[in-house]
């Protein structure tokens, strides 16, 4: 009786149709030249997995399932493979809002995060080299959220590099000939 019992619930198990949750619609998505792995380890949860090669933003188009209800949980292993280092990570929400999680820098250290609504900046001090863990994939931490959203909403993600010293050096040239101009133009206009 009791093999029995057990033979089905296994086959109840195996038979049974998979719970189905947010999926990457990777047609309507813009990974703008870099790679992206995603799994839905259930309703309501989401695992993305960046990898930026490039400093391009990347755009996902996560499509619902009513199973999903009216807020996910997300989290994200981001990997720097761009040859630079990172000063932020920005992420953005569009028809929905968010909620945040921690960070965690895999080489340094996060500063603070910058927080609104729909929108986080996550600082780094010292700037980022290798990325960032985003909420707890490793359990340890707080996964991020998004709610507010009724069929899907598109996840921004952009890593923004520290400035080459040639191109703040060329800003500060800029200035001061701005200044200069400036400081010319209201002699002009005195005399």
């Amino acid at each position: 009786m009791r093999a029995r019992c057990f033979a089905l619930l296994i086959a109840s198990i195996v038979l049974a149709p998979a719970a189905r949750a947010a999926f990457l619609d990777l047609a309507s998505s813009d990974l703008g030249g870099n790679a992206v792995d995603f799994s839905s380890p259930g309703p309501g949860q989401l695992a993305i997995d960046p990898d930026f090669t490039t400093a391009t933003p990347m755009t996902l188009a996560i499509v619902l399932e009513p199973e999903d209800g009216a807020a996910i949980a997300w989290n994200a292993l981001v990997d720097n493979l761009t040859g630079e280092v990172w000063s932020a990570f920005e992420i953005e929400v569009v028809g929905a809002s968010l909620d945040v999680g921690t960070a965690t820098a895999n080489a340094g250290r996060v500063a603070w995060i910058a927080f609104r609504s729909d929108a986080a900046e996550v600082r780094f001090d010292p700037a980022e080299a290798a990325g960032l863990d985003l909420g707890a994939p490793f359990g340890s931490g707080e996964d991020w959220g998004v709610g507010g959203m009724e069929a899907g909403f598109l996840l921004r993600m952009r890593p923004v590099p520290v400035p080459e010293p040639g191109t703040l050096g060329a800003i500060g040239i800029g200035l001061v000939v701005l200044a200069a101009r400036r400081s010319g133009n209201v002699r002009a206009r005195n005399a």
